[in-house]
């Protein structure tokens, strides 16, 4: 929801995501637009609908990163406060208030599907933006770069430039598909290679943490790859990517490496099919030791 009411982007910390429930130019908006209660009470229902998910969770369960709207450490605060935050939403104030704004901003309906954003809170976020732009533009404020379709934003990513939208999401493929489309593009345009010799100047910070879990992981293989060994051990490196991606990359290191010893702990079995000798542990245990061309057979007398 954040985006849909800044419209642009920002370096300035007073525009980042945490810092909106406090930031004075976003309240006049959603204050204008008469949409800060609404915030408000959508804040409650989520935090509501958090606490009573995720109250019995371990910390690290991967539902936190999912959701991403309270941490493990944060659930107790925001119990406490739903019990004072009872009556009618105009009567939350102070540090309630700001606390439970907090929680819309980082909303996506498509992502989060909690049925939140009808369409009278669609046309207010609408008239918020534009509020929040007027705003911004008459005090003469450079803090916010807009989205303007026929300009570059410099704040914003070279993909976020092409695509001047988001991906959909829970469509099949969806990134994989239109980073296609994107690629033949710039290819069309001549500027992949410029693109991609600007991609290798990023800061990746230290030891790559602006990069993602799965940006992260594919870059530890290469670099194992890279040094050509021996013998190459790969235990839980693809864990991140998703079960085709994961065959694929696996199929493509062994091809590469083809006379060369590749041990590979495997998540699921499936896999093994990939490998020509398949050793099979359970409690520390090794119950299974075979060849790719036995493999059914072993299969079979150990179920």
């Amino acid at each position: 929801m954040a985006e849909n009411i800044l419209f642009g982007t920002s370096s300035d910390p007073a525009f980042a995501l945490n810092a909106l429930a406090v930031n004075p130019q976003v309240r006049h908006a959603i204050a204008a637009a008469g949409l800060e209660d609404d915030l408000v009470e959508m804040g409650r229902s989520i935090a509501a609908t958090m606490v009573e998910l995720f109250r019995d969770f371990t910390p690290d369960h991967p539902f936190f990163e999912e959701f991403s709207f309270i941490s493990a450490a944060q659930l107790p605060a925001y119990e406490l406060l739903l019990k004072r935050a009872l009556g009618p939403v105009t009567g939350i104030n102070g540090a309630d208030r700001e606390k439970l704004l907090v929680l819309p901003f980082r909303y996506i309906e498509a992502r989060h599907r909690l049925g939140l954003i009808d369409d009278k809170i669609k046309a207010r976020i609408v008239e918020a933006r534009q509020s929040f732009e007027i705003q911004m533009r008459g005090q003469g404020s450079r803090a916010v770069d807009f989205y303007e379709p026929l300009e570059y934003n410099a704040g914003a990513t070279i993909l976020d430039n092409v695509l001047f939208g988001r991906m959909a999401y829970g469509v099949a493929q969806a990134s994989e598909r239109v980073n296609g489309v994107v690629r033949d593009i710039l290819g069309a345009e001549t500027l992949e290679p410029i693109i991609l010799r600007k991609g290798l100047t990023f800061h990746a910070g230290a030891a790559g943490k602006r990069l993602s879990p799965v940006q992260r992981q594919k870059i530890s293989l290469a670099r194992a790859l890279i040094k050509t060994p021996d013998l190459l051990v790969v235990n839980g490196a693809l864990s991140s990517l998703d079960d085709r991606q994961r065959q694929e990359i696996i199929a493509s290191v062994l091809s590469s490496r083809a006379g060369l010893a590749t041990f590979w702990v495997l998540g699921q079995e499936e896999q093994a099919s990939l490998f020509g000798r398949i050793l099979k542990f359970e409690h520390g245990r090794l119950v299974m030791d075979t060849t790719t061309a036995e493999l059914p057979a072993a299969r079979e007398a150990a179920q």
